[in-house]
């Protein structure tokens, strides 16, 4: 949506005629000593004058120009010109006396200018896309400025689980990164199962081209009408690996300003972005708004108060991709069967491929391919973006060494707006259709009907309909219908309602009420009533508490008196070293306990820590030898440094931007900080090493006395500076004459104090000691040490 500012194109400077024209200019540059000979330009026998001018540019001043100014043309030093930065290739150039001028005139209507001759001032009025574009916004390539950190170090993540009724089971999972490769392995030993293997993985991120490569166990998937399996060597691009990076198109907005400007953006009504930009054409990328249909509003305010508005309505999804950009998965191996039941289960060779190109902003097309050696599978797909909405298509043939060919499509539609949401489904599998995996795997030809509306009513209230149809070739199927209306009720609690029918040979209509209310930002208590068709009915109830993101306690209390009656309550803590658990639960009278821990044993930096479970990324905090330092992590706290200065933070976001700061409240004042606060990006599920360096300041305090002609007194509010060789120390004096000085090498120093347009100069002795603060008890200033 191209703007520009509304502007005034400023005349051509006029001169007046006759022996009176060059006086005031005249007498003006005598004054300031900056008028030249006249000069005679070689390539034209117009006269000019040479003379040095205080140039704006749009109003905004520039700095100081060598110009020529002749009867109806003012020609700018070409190298002045270049650094305003007019960007034009027009423009007639002529050297003279060996320097390069651009003759002004040559470049309207783009440049247009007025010569001020009382404030030599030469004012340019210049076409804001003669300026350059200002890009803000979100990257439409990789980002290279963020320093993904990546300190060797691995974890193994332990759960312990004791169950009065089913014995004890353990599940591990160890890791270990360097560099860009991240090795991990899961293990689990229970009652049933003995010790088995889980999933085992080499994970290489490559950050420049937003791929990682999986070689081990991953889940693949095949799209909407393909299949999912473990598969063992996989390359597919993850987005993820660079947060900042957008995959898909929102929206972007490009203009033009005459001065340097503030340009806000709302969306919706709200505040999403505020920019301040320079003269001349900008373009914002990737602003981040919420999925579906909604309006900007951009205000745009110059220096000098003049504003304008433009608003533009938007649809984004997140199912199309930007112009040019690829989403693809490529695996290739031996499916894995049994993973649970057997550490080695492995079965035929198998292929999956599934890619998608952005062929316009609006538009992305894909295909996927499926293959085994009974089984092929593929089919095209489709995702179409509009103003109303997005439609999505797939297509797929399928052929089977045990059932012929097969086909499936599907085609949907989905429209989210500020108050409606619509979604339809429409999808369609032959009897024969197969893809990998068991998913398809019917003696039915099977068609499935999916409609889905919201509304929002009020602010509060908002009503949900959905209605499922399913029917099988052989006439069976089924029908449900739900609709929920939920809504904000007095005291802040939440109100849903919900009433289903449902069709065929379970025909019937069901009832569910529940009332939510919050307390705090942790607890709340939940309440749930339901009535079946078959008459049965029942009633729940549950308060909670969460655990917070540091130590800290959580609990959990249910009862329900569905079929036998059946009450369970559970008690968390968590501590910077674990997850602790203990439950017990009672059914028909019939009651049994349970107890579980989890944690982490992480080694990193040259060093073994115990943490909570890693999830994510993990850092360690070091600040070297202080002890009892709060960490806290996106301003929450974490705990606190151990006797050597270290506490490992656990479940950072990789490839985030994470901000890690201590409470320099709690560094003594024998020791200095350089910053409270780092932000790092971690990579992967790996670790990295965050240190505060630390200081040593050695302390000198005391007291100052003047003796003045009337006696003593006290210099107060002054100040005390001490010379130390080629640096100085000072140190504001108190209302008592307290003073405090740091890292003062031993010797005696000049010192001078200043108070109240008075200066006494003395000699301050700092004594050789080892110790960190050192208190020099009352210092005194007096005429023998210098003037009063």
């Amino acid at each position: 949506m191209p703007w520009t500012l509304a502007r005034r194109r400023a005349p051509v400077a006029s001169r007046p005629r006759g022996p009176r024209r060059i006086a005031p200019a005249l007498c003006a540059l005598l004054t300031l000593g900056m008028l030249g000979r006249p000069t005679t330009a070689r390539a034209s026998t117009d006269r000019f004058e040479r003379a040095v001018l205080v140039t704006s540019v749009n109003g905004m001043p520039v700095g100081d120009c060598l110009v020529l100014i002749g009867d109806a043309d003012v020609r700018i030093d070409a190298v002045a010109f270049d650094r305003i930065g007019i960007r034009t290739s027009t423009g007639r150039r002529e050297r003279i006396d060996n320097t390069t001028f651009i003759s002004l005139a040559s470049l309207a209507p783009g440049v247009t200018f007025t010569v001020d001759y009382t404030q030599l001032a030469l004012r340019l009025t210049v076409a804001p896309a003669l300026l350059g574009t200002t890009t803000v916004g979100s990257p439409s390539r990789p980002s290279s400025d963020r320093i993904v950190a990546s300190t060797p170090g691995g974890f193994m993540n332990y759960a312990l689980n004791w169950r009065e009724r089913g014995g004890a089971d353990i599940f591990a999972e160890a890791g270990f990164s360097v560099g860009r490769a991240l090795v991990t392995n899961t293990m689990y030993d229970g009652p049933s199962t003995g010790l088995l293997r889980g999933l085992t993985q080499m994970i290489v991120d490559d950050r420049g081209r937003l791929n990682r490569w999986t070689f081990g166990d991953r889940v693949v998937l095949g799209g909407e009408l393909g299949g999912g399996l473990l598969l063992g060597v996989v390359l597919a691009r993850e987005y993820d690996i660079d947060p900042s990076f957008l995959r898909y198109p929102t929206v972007n907005l490009s203009g033009a300003v005459l001065a340097p400007s503030t340009v806000e953006i709302y969306a919706n009504g709200q505040l999403v972005e505020r920019h301040d930009l320079p003269p001349g054409q900008f373009e914002v990328n990737g602003l981040p708004v919420s999925a579906g249909r909604g309006v900007t509003r951009v205000v745009v305010r110059d220096v000098f108060g003049r504003q304008q508005e433009f608003g533009e309505p938007y649809y984004v999804t997140t199912a199309v991709l930007s112009k040019g950009l690829h989403d693809y998965t490529y695996a290739l191996g031996a499916e894995r069967i049994g993973a649970g039941q057997t550490s080695w289960g492995y079965s035929r060779p198998v292929a999956i491929a599934r890619h998608r190109i952005g062929i316009t902003n609006s538009l992305t097309a894909g295909f996927r391919f499926e293959a085994s050696e009974n089984i092929l599978s593929a089919g095209p797909s489709m995702n179409w973006r509009f103003g109303f909405g997005e439609v999505e298509l797939g297509a797929a043939a399928s052929r089977n060494t045990q059932g012929g060919p097969g086909a499936a499509g599907v085609i949907g539609y989905r429209y989210v707006g500020r108050r409606l949401n619509v979604g339809t489904v429409f999808r369609t599998t032959g009897r024969s259709y197969r893809a990998l995996g068991s998913r398809f795997a019917t003696r039915f030809a099977v068609r499935e009907l999916d409609l889905s509306s919201g509304l929002r009513l009020a602010s509060a209230v908002s009503l949900t309909i959905r209605h499922v149809q399913t029917t099988e070739d052989d006439d069976f199927g089924g029908k449900r219908f739900s609709l929920t209306l939920a809504s904000r009720v007095a005291g802040g609690a939440d109100l849903f309602t919900t009433i289903g029918h449902r069709g065929g040979s379970t025909r019937g209509t069901d009832l569910l009420v529940g009332l939510s209310r919050a307390f705090g930002k942790a607890s709340g208590v939940h309440l749930l009533r339901e009535e079946s068709a078959g008459g049965g009915s029942a009633t729940s109830a549950e308060v909670a508490r969460s655990l917070p993101a540091g130590s800290g306690y959580g609990y959990r209390a249910r009862w329900s008196d569905a079929g036998l009656q059946h009450a369970t309550g559970q008690v968390e803590y968590q501590s910077a070293y674990g997850r602790y658990e203990a439950r017990y639960g009672t059914a028909g009278g019939d009651g049994g306990a349970a107890i579980s821990v989890s944690g982490a044993v992480v080694a990193v930096g040259g060093g073994l820590y115990a943490t909570r479970s890693v999830q994510d990324a993990y850092a360690l905090v070091r600040v070297p030898g202080l002890a009892g330092v709060r960490v806290y992590a996106s301003h929450q706290e974490i705990g606190r440094t151990d006797r050597n200065g270290n506490l490992l933070v656990p479940n950072l976001l990789s490839y985030s931007l994470n901000e890690l700061t201590i409470a320099d409240d709690d560094v003594p004042l024998t020791s200095a900080i350089e910053s409270a606060g780092r932000l790092v990006v971690p990579a992967y599920r790996a670790g990295a090493l965050v240190q505060f360096p630390v200081r040593s300041v050695r302390i000198a305090v005391g007291t100052i006395e003047v003796m003045t002609d009337d006696g003593l007194m006290i210099p107060a509010f002054g100040e005390l500076t001490v010379r130390a060789g080629e640096s100085s120390v000072s140190s504001p004096i108190g209302r008592h004459g307290e003073f405090y000085l740091e890292n003062l090498p031993a010797g005696a120093h000049p010192a001078v104090v200043e108070w109240n347009g008075r200066r006494c100069g003395f000699t301050l002795a700092i004594g050789a000691s080892a110790a960190r603060e050192l208190e020099l008890g009352v210092v005194r200033c007096g005429p023998s040490g210098g003037s009063l």
